[in-house]
């Protein structure tokens, strides 16, 4: 478990690189002010399910992530309207 815990590791900062440095800043402002909670993990399949609040306090989003241990195949989904990829909820998510 410890090797791929090394993976996933990987994989979200390898993510975090891909947002633009607003975006970064934005989600870990989020993270920093308690607004990400982990739903599930699976760690069969390494995906997981978080709730990020919205910076606004509008709402909560629902974020996922899946295959988590290999970092050029990990993929977010998060039911936000932003058109950024990925979106600062997403990156909230992987500080958590």
């Amino acid at each position: 478990m410890a090797f791929y815990k090394g993976l996933i590791l990987q994989s979200l900062e390898e993510f975090r690189r891909e947002a633009d440095s607003g975006v970064r800043q934005r989600g870990r402002q989020i993270y920093k002010d308690g607004g990400v909670k982990l739903v599930s993990f699976d760690g069969e399949y390494y995906e997981a399910k978080f709730k990020v609040e919205s910076q606004g306090g509008g709402g909560k989003y629902d974020v996922e992530f899946s295959d988590m241990d290999e970092a050029d195949a990990m993929e977010a989904d998060c039911d936000c309207p932003s058109d950024y990829y990925p979106c600062k909820h997403a990156v909230a998510a992987t500080y958590a």
